[in-house]
């Protein structure tokens, strides 16, 4: 091996321990409302040790937050829908009034935006919008607010407010046509799927765990809490409390994994974000290649 093949290895090698050197892992994203009311995204990692913030451009508090593919959409109260890429750049936006739950279905972003009327908004994964409809409510009354909502299988799982007849969850088709409903004279939070499982949040203290049939699998305690809202991420379920100190884990037994307090304000909304395969790969690839140069020199 000559001098240049030498150096060019070293290179090769010092580039790859730079990028991994920085990479984080897996990471928390927390949205949050400071206390003079602006939105910002915190990211911890896994351990609750806060590595660094961003602003979402809005204010008023965050609705809710979705992770899909190498994005996050911030839903904030005042300022709509900000799409972001796994390193806290913005990607766009979506116009319109913030919304109460966001969730993919049928590979859509669908948006239920509280608008008077039980719409749900749907728009493509990039962010143009695609159309609406009303769903089908289980019973007859007021419009009821959708709190939450995830796609299990073929049907989507709403979970919303309820009177003393209906249900805190319903179960629709695709179309948005009611099959049944769950939590009856109750009010469902968001609503998660996990592996093999649905989870929702109540107004009672707990999470319900359900098989992807609706049959209770049991109810997971978090008195004297309330959960304002939670999020799914490999084989756990994140969950913030009402007041939005603190926030920990569950996995799929409802057995708690040990959590950590809000650092920037209050916390209102929580996805697990992947670390960017793209500098793995660029940094894989980078070693690779200046190998096989090295190689096809030296014969």
């Amino acid at each position: 091996m000559n001098r240049l093949q030498l150096c060019s290895c070293l290179a090769a090698i010092f580039v790859t321990l730079f990028f991994c050197q920085n990479l984080r892992g897996n990471e928390i994203w927390v949205g949050e409302e400071t206390t003079a009311g602006n939105n910002i995204v915190v990211q911890y990692d896994m351990n609750g040790n806060h590595l660094s913030s961003f602003s979402t451009g809005g204010t008023g508090g965050i609705s809710s937050m979705l992770l899909t593919g190498n994005q996050v959409w911030v839903d904030n109260m005042s300022g709509g829908i900000t799409r972001f890429d796994l390193a806290g750049n913005i990607l766009g936006s979506v116009p319109g009034n913030f919304g109460f739950s966001i969730a993919v279905v049928a590979n859509e972003v669908w948006v239920y935006r509280g608008s008077g009327a039980n719409n749900i908004y749907q728009y493509s994964l990039a962010g143009t919008y695609i159309g609406q409809f009303t769903p089908e409510m289980g019973y007859a009354g007021s419009i009821i607010p959708i709190n939450g909502m995830a796609q299990v299988g073929n049907q989507v799982w709403f979970g919303q407010g309820a009177n003393s007849t209906g249900y805190g969850i319903g179960v629709f088709d695709l179309s948005g046509k009611y099959l049944y409903g769950l939590l009856k004279g109750k009010t469902a939070g968001t609503v998660v799927s996990v592996g093999n499982q649905v989870w929702t949040s109540t107004g009672d203290y707990s999470l319900n765990r359900y098989d992807p049939s609706g049959n209770l699998l049991g109810a997971v305690s978090i008195f004297p809490d309330n959960a304002r809202t939670i999020s799914s991420a490999g084989d756990k379920v994140w969950a913030v409390t009402v007041g939005g100190a603190t926030f920990g884990a569950y996995d799929l037994t409802g057995q708690p994994i040990p959590g950590f307090d809000s650092y920037g304000g209050t916390a209102q909304a929580i996805v697990e974000v992947p670390e960017p395969s793209t500098v793995i790969l660029f940094a894989i690839g980078f070693i690779v290649l200046t190998l096989r140069r090295i190689w096809l020199t030296s014969i």
